[in-house]
């Protein structure tokens, strides 16, 4: 409940939120190479509001994709209902950035 808020506040979600995102694309690819099933196994990584709206994530997404060989379709980006509840604009464009790129987009009611 405080280190999320903390880390938005401070500009360290960022970081953050980059390393997360490589180091589960990373140890999916390892558990895709490991385990080769027919649909290859995905990964959901949760990203912060502020995160998508600050830091061009689309962006981030795609050298992260491009750098661990995963395909796009077997990465799950999940922001909070809130975070869609808000209506915020400034989310939509980066959300249809990540779709067109094959990444799925999902709500996480947590």
């Amino acid at each position: 409940m405080e280190f999320i808020p903390a880390a938005e506040e401070t500009g360290l979600i960022a970081p953050i939120g980059r390393f997360a995102l490589r180091e589960a694309c990373r140890r999916l690819r390892i558990w895709q190479e490991r385990f080769p099933f027919d649909p290859p196994l995905e990964v959901s990584v949760n990203l912060s509001p502020r995160q998508l709206s600050t830091c061009d994530f689309p962006r981030v997404a795609l050298a992260v994709l491009k750098e661990t060989g995963i395909d796009p379709r077997t990465l799950k980006i999940e922001l909070t209902e809130s975070a869609i509840a808000d209506g915020d604009k400034v989310l939509v464009d980066p959300l249809n950035e990540l779709r067109a790129l094959g990444i799925r987009v999902q709500l996480d009611d947590f």
